[in-house]
């Protein structure tokens, strides 16, 4: 994220796919992620949604993983999973980055901070923003620990012991939806939780 954040703070009518491409690439020789098998990360994949006025690179920008051509895997990682996972990572990408420009903000002040106490009357303006600001950096932390603990891991786990005992490949297919369908619905990006969803969403803004 470190790496892609000065390309993606720019209007999304100047991002490009390439030059993305080649961010990500240099993320994945930086870390342990280049030592997977190279068909696996030549399926990983950077997709640009449709950008509205005023969208950031942030906005558009997604990951993606190319299974369309595996015959075996095409049928479980159907088109409306495929949508369902990009809804996840929708969500999650959200998260990292508004916990990303938070841990910036804070840096920032730090290595300010001695400038900003000679500014005379704004000791306690400072005070009541360091305040807030860890507030929000305090929601976002138990927000994403929720997600990855709650949501992902224990979904996950429930999984794994599914195929223990999956029989035939229509109970796979089932298996797949089942995973999906739970983190939409711990993770309240469903339909059944809108209210909850939009309401989020308002905080998130």
């Amino acid at each position: 994220m470190d790496i892609l954040a000065k390309e993606l703070s720019n209007p999304a009518s100047s991002i490009y796919k390439h030059t993305l491409q080649g961010f990500m690439d240099q993320a994945v020789r930086q870390s342990n992620a280049q030592y997977h098998d190279p068909d696996f990360l030549g399926r990983l994949m950077i997709n640009l949604q449709e950008s509205q006025p005023g969208d950031k690179g942030w906005d558009i920008f997604m990951l993606d993983y190319r299974v369309h051509d595996l015959a075996p895997l095409a049928t479980v990682f159907t088109e409306d999973v495929m949508n369902n996972y990009k809804k996840i990572f929708n969500f999650l990408w959200r998260i990292k980055r508004i916990e990303h420009q938070l841990s910036n903000t804070w840096r920032t002040y730090k290595e300010h901070v001695h400038k900003f106490e000679k500014i005379r009357g704004m000791k306690d303006i400072f005070h009541r923003l360091n305040l807030c600001h860890h507030e929000m950096l305090h929601f976002m932390s138990t927000i994403h620990n929720y997600i990855m603990v709650e949501v992902l891991e224990s979904a996950w786990k429930v999984y794994l012991d599914d195929l223990k005992v999956v029989k035939d490949l229509d109970e796979l297919i089932e298996f797949q939806r089942k995973f999906v369908d739970s983190i939409l619905d711990k993770a309240l990006i469903n339909e059944k939780n809108n209210d909850l969803y939009r309401n989020l969403q308002k905080i998130l803004n």
